[in-house]
């Protein structure tokens, strides 16, 4: 777990993750209260899936620390995600991957794959899905890889109380959407959220959860 106090709005942020009944953990979550960060989600049928997700968010993490915006972080990850694929020799590998992007007064979201985003603003009583999934049932139609798909985006203005969510379908797959509303509504920190959104129990897929909780 992480946590940490920004200059610009971010109250403070935490990271919780634990591997599903695979018992390889193919998630992977990085950020940064200055500048945001992202999270990935292995591919678990494809072969090093874990090392995917880690270079994937690794890669996309330095584009931000950069000034990159969340769309060019997600499409300077995919272009090396191939590089790297290659390089392993193997046939083929991919990650979902999320990248948010804080800003003074704004932030962004791009995404490809699955990894979810959710927004709570005070005073409302239901989750903004900002993130809708490339996917169709259990099968990603777009993901970070050999094949170059474009990433979605979108951008909102940071609003005091704001409270957000990635998560990999080990949380949002696993759990009604009532709880992770509840977990962001009704905790006082991030670490408190995340944790009421992946500890206590055993996912059958990985669950990992960034709860960033703006002031």
């Amino acid at each position: 777990m992480g946590n940490g106090k920004s200059p610009i709005a971010i109250a403070c942020w935490d990271i919780c993750s634990i591997a599903g009944k695979r018992r390889k953990n193919d998630d992977y979550g990085l950020f940064d209260a200055y500048f945001g960060g992202c999270l990935a989600d292995g591919i678990g049928k494809f072969p090093i899936a874990d090392a995917v997700s880690r270079y994937a968010c690794h890669t996309a993490f330095d584009s931000l620390k950069e000034g990159a915006c969340a769309h060019a972080a997600i499409r300077h990850a995919q272009a090396k995600i191939s590089e790297f694929v290659k390089a392993a020799g193997t046939p083929e590998s991919g990650t979902a991957i999320t990248v948010l992007r804080m800003g003074r007064g704004e932030f962004e979201v791009s995404w490809l794959g699955d990894v979810a985003c959710y927004l709570l603003r005070a005073g409302e009583k239901y989750l903004r899905h900002i993130t809708m999934p490339h996917r169709c049932g259990n099968r990603l139609t777009r993901l970070a890889g050999s094949a170059p798909f474009e990433p979605d985006e979108a951008a909102f203005l940071t609003q005091s109380g704001d409270r957000i969510v990635l998560c990999t379908d080990g949380v949002w797959d696993e759990l009604p959407e009532s709880e992770i509303l509840q977990s962001l509504a009704e905790t006082e920190t991030p670490q408190e959220a995340c944790a009421k959104l992946v500890l206590g129990r055993q996912p059958n897929d990985d669950a990992t959860a960034i709860a960033v909780f703006v002031s």
